[in-house]
């Protein structure tokens, strides 16, 4: 209960949560109405694209872990999956996942949050990709940002690989007399050690595939909340355009949560292809409900079908840091 009532939680959730309700007091109720009443036809295909999220996010994830040798079972993957799709828009949700499977089969938290940051990573490239190729309207400096983007991320790679900064971090950790930075030190060891497994060619393909799926069923949900307003530009390229800016501006720039800061993109990205502000905040509120609110309660339904699993959760003490396999210092 501590853990829930700390300011590292709360404090983001409360200014999140406080833009997301400005955001709602600035939108129109009819435009809203609007967008939240899908027909019968349009929630048929909001859940079954709600499907093809949850099916391309949680195989691709699965990939990730099997190449990083976690030996964990299918329904164990798939629960811990489940729990992240329902705690993803938390402080720290991203990873509860991990969190997860350091409870039930004491995987490595660090080792395994490399899968995570790998998928956040591959949803950053496609997005960055779809954004540079399309542009946004009438927002004629979005290239040179983005350019700048990856010339700064670039160097920040190149300096780190050349220096061997990661390395050196670890060794400087590990022989500080602090027992906390020895520890962070060899949870950073074992991240980096899984970043490293995972740049693999023949891993990164199918990862982009996946992730360009998920990425698309979500765009697409947008899209289809869109025309119940309607807006006549939106139409499927700019809608996957409009999603493009709403993921990758809390990627580049991160907030402890998405929550608010993703509905303030995408209402700037809508404006930028002509719509007026109240569709704009209305449509992307009603996303929140129905692209993401459905992908959350289907998370929350996998986690309720593994029963001895959601009870392995609950009563095991968490477990230790566990040991990866591998060897335990970086080359």
């Amino acid at each position: 209960m501590k853990r829930l009532i700390s300011p590292r939680l709360l404090i983001p959730t409360i200014l999140s949560l406080a833009l997301f309700m400005f955001l709602v007091g600035l939108s129109g109720p009819d435009e809203l109405r609007s967008a939240l009443m899908l027909t019968p036809a349009h929630v048929g295909e909001v859940l079954g694209l709600a499907c093809m999220y949850f099916v391309c996010k949680g195989v691709a994830w699965y990939l990730l872990l099997r190449r990083l040798d976690v030996k964990a079972s299918p329904s164990e993957i798939a629960f811990c999956f489940s729990g992240g799709e329902v705690a993803k828009n938390l402080p720290g949700g991203a990873f509860f996942q991990n969190y997860l499977l350091n409870r039930i089969m004491g995987a490595h938290f660090a080792y395994t949050a490399g899968a995570s940051l790998s998928m956040m990573g591959l949803e950053g490239v496609i997005t960055y990709i779809l954004l540079l190729i399309l542009g946004l309207p009438h927002v004629p400096g979005l290239r040179a940002l983005l350019g700048i983007i990856a010339g700064v991320g670039l160097a920040v790679l190149a300096a780190s690989w050349w220096w061997e900064l990661p390395r050196r971090l670890v060794d400087w950790g590990r022989a500080h007399h602090s027992q906390a930075i020895q520890s962070a030190a060899v949870h950073l060891e074992h991240f980096i050690r899984a970043l490293k497994t995972l740049a693999a060619l023949h891993l990164v393909t199918p990862g982009l595939l996946l992730v360009g799926g998920f990425l698309v069923a979500q765009a697409l949900t947008l899209y289809i909340v869109a025309t119940q307003l309607p807006i006549p530009q939106l139409t499927v390229i700019p809608s996957l355009d409009v999603f493009a800016l709403s993921i990758f501006l809390p990627l580049v720039f991160p907030f402890p949560i998405q929550f608010g800061l993703s509905e303030l993109s995408g209402m700037a990205a809508m404006m930028a292809y002509g719509a007026d502000r109240q569709q704009a905040i209305a449509a992307m509120i009603a996303f929140r409900v129905w692209g993401v609110g459905v992908t959350m309660l289907m998370g929350a339904v996998g986690m309720l079908v593994l029963p001895e699993l959601l009870k392995r959760a609950l009563s095991v003490p968490p477990a230790g840091p566990g040991v990866p396999t591998g060897p335990s210092r970086l080359p």
